[in-house]
């Protein structure tokens, strides 16, 4: 099982006390194995029995933010329910769209604030048990189980479809003019590295922070590479504005904690503006 709760607003610097404001909202959309509303009475018992399941924390859709998180205490104030969280880590809001069904999410659920708990288990779907065998989920992980942040495996693995489907597109549509077939011969081996790359990264469970530190330079010296090789051909000068562009700053805002500094800023300076500013990596 796992909890759902759509709260107003969860931007804030302390994890205690959010406040889901009618304890008459706790159980909707709930598993009956779990909760019945329109017959049981939530209780204290009941919070603290929900609270050993992990939790999908998310605001309505207008602000569009989604945390992974686990509880540390829930409890019954005055009408109100008082969580207090142990972490949270946030994942894209996309990322719930993308598997709504899959996690037994109605559509009208993004938009009512309450606490549903779901009768599924996260293990079933390959984002979140990519985030489970990591650790960051689960009250028994240990803390080096938890280094692996769900938010970089939610970026690689969203970095890795859209390399999929980038590849997919241009494998069916070849270019006539030499120039535009140079790039996009190019293009195509970029994406055929980073497909493997990202694979065999994402292929890895329980990495330490010094294993995270090695990929992060590895894909800062795979992105360099190909910025360097599409700086060469036609498209090099708009590359901010490709669909590869876009996935090479992703993958850099993802391991920009785990590279220095020396690495991280100019390398998203690159990713974000192209290869016309290629120089400021040499710096």
């Amino acid at each position: 099982m796992y909890n759902l709760i759509i709260i107003g607003n969860a931007s804030r610097a302390s994890l205690k006390e959010f406040e889901l404001i009618d304890q008459t909202r706790f159980g909707e959309y709930t598993s009956p194995e779990f909760f019945e509303p329109r017959s049981e009475q939530v209780t204290n018992e009941i919070l603290q029995k929900a609270a050993e399941f992990p939790v999908i924390i998310a605001t309505e859709e207008r602000d569009g933010e989604a945390y992974i998180a686990e509880l540390e205490n829930a409890r019954l104030g005055t009408g109100k329910i008082l969580i207090d969280l142990k972490w949270r880590n946030p994942i894209s809001y996309d990322l719930l769209r993308d598997y709504q069904k899959q996690l037994g999410i109605a559509d009208f659920e993004f938009s009512r604030n309450h606490w549903a708990v779901k009768n599924i288990d996260l293990n079933d779907i390959q984002d979140f048990r990519l985030a489970l065998s990591a650790g960051t989920l689960g009250s028994k992980a240990t803390n080096s189980e938890k280094e692996q942040p769900i938010q970089l495996l939610s970026i690689c693995n969203l970095a890795l479809s859209a390399c999929r489907d980038r590849y997919t597109l241009m494998s069916s549509q070849t270019p006539n003019d030499p120039l535009g077939l140079e790039a996009h011969q190019i293009e195509l081996q970029c994406l055929d590295s980073l497909i493997h790359s990202l694979e065999v990264f994402l292929s890895v469970d329980h990495m330490s922070n010094e294993q995270l530190i090695e990929h992060g330079n590895r894909f800062a010296e795979e992105i360099v590479n190909c910025l360097v090789s599409l700086s060469k051909t036609k498209n090099g000068e708009r590359i901010a504005n490709t669909a590869i562009g876009a996935i090479l700053l992703g993958i850099s805002s993802a391991f920009s904690g785990y590279v220095s500094t020396e690495v991280s800023t100019p390398l998203l300076f690159a990713s974000t503006f192209g290869p016309q500013v290629l120089s400021s990596i040499k710096k």
